[in-house]
């Protein structure tokens, strides 16, 4: 007897099952088409090196699961990313991708009998740009203060800007 061999006997004619994913509802709000499948930009990472955390929730009762995912630049696509093997159910990736566009990224499961399933979720923007901005003084030419300049600064991103300062 091989206690290392996972094969099963019997056979499985239906697809693996997704499930719901346990998520904030502010993650549910950024990326979230299905509630089985989510995918978030990784903060806080330099915009040159961005990164992508796929989460999934995916299981089969009677086979083993292969999981690869898909990118696309419309629903179902795969023309940015094809078929990349997922290791488990969670993955980061840093990868540089399409950036200021929609993308929506399908994670496909397949059970040992060929049977598979897919799910669906997206980002609005995959931002891999530095905030662009400018900085007026027309409406202000004239200060009473000698050494006091007043003037406005605009900053525009893809992503929503969450920090301000006065």
């Amino acid at each position: 007897v091989d206690l290392l061999d996972i094969t099963n006997i019997d056979q499985d004619q239906s697809p693996p099952q997704f499930s719901l994913i346990a998520e904030s509802e502010e993650s549910q709000k950024q990326s979230s088409i299905s509630a089985s499948c989510s995918v978030n930009q990784v903060a806080g990472r330099d915009y040159t090196d961005p990164a992508f955390i796929l989460q999934i929730n995916v299981a089969d009762d009677k086979s083993q699961v292969k999981l690869t995912y898909s990118v696309g630049t419309y629903p179902g696509g795969a023309d940015v990313i094809r078929d990349d093997r997922m290791n488990g159910n969670t993955v980061l990736i840093a990868r540089q991708l399409i950036s200021s566009l929609p993308l929506y990224w399908t994670a496909r499961a397949s059970n040992s009998q060929g049977a598979s399933t897919a799910s669906q979720c997206s980002l609005q923007t995959y931002d891999t740009t530095l905030p662009i901005g400018r900085v007026d003084f027309r409406e202000y030419v004239y200060s009473s203060h000698q050494s006091v300049l007043i003037g406005e600064t605009t900053i525009i991103d893809d992503t929503n800007i969450i920090k301000q300062l006065h």
